[in-house]
C-alpha cells in the first residue's frame, strides 16, 4: 500500500529480480525471455530478462520463472552472490552462506542459524 513498507512480508522471485535489476541501474538487456508465468506487462518483466541474460538466474523449470513464489534465503543468498561476483563464481550454497555470514544485510543470523530454506 502507498506509504507502507510492510518489512514483515514475504519476498517473491519477482520482487527479488526488480530489486538486483534496480541495484544494477536497470540496464536494458539485449533481448528478452519467455517464461509462460512473465507478462510483458508484469513490473518485474524487464528485470527477469536481465536477470537471465546476467546468467544470474535461469528459472525454477522450463519455460517457469515462479515470479509469484516466496524467495528462501538459499534463493536469495544464491542470487546475491551470482549478482555481486558473476555466475562463472557460483558454487553450490554453502559458499553464499559463507558470504552472507556476518553480512550486515543478514542481522541476527549466525552461521548454525543459516536455514537456505528458511522464508525471508
Amino acid at each position: 500500500a502507498p506509504g507502507l513498507y510492510g518489512p514483515n512480508r514475504q519476498l517473491t522471485r519477482g520482487q527479488m529480480a526488480q530489486f538486483l535489476w534496480k541495484a544494477a541501474g536497470s540496464p536494458e538487456p539485449a533481448e528478452t525471455y519467455s517464461f509462460t508465468d512473465v507478462a510483458s506487462n508484469d513490473f518485474y518483466y524487464t528485470a527477469v530478462s536481465w536477470l537471465v541474460e546476467s546468467e544470474i538466474t535461469a528459472g525454477v523449470a522450463p519455460g517457469l520463472y515462479g515470479p509469484n513464489r516466496q524467495l528462501t534465503r538459499g534463493q536469495m543468498a544464491q542470487l546475491l552472490w551470482k549478482a555481486a561476483c558473476g555466475a562463472s563464481a557460483w558454487r553450490p550454497h554453502f559458499r553464499s552462506f559463507r558470504f552472507m555470514v556476518g553480512c550486515p544485510c543478514t542481522p541476527g543470523s549466525t552461521v548454525p542459524a543459516h536455514d537456505r530454506n528458511r522464508p525471508l
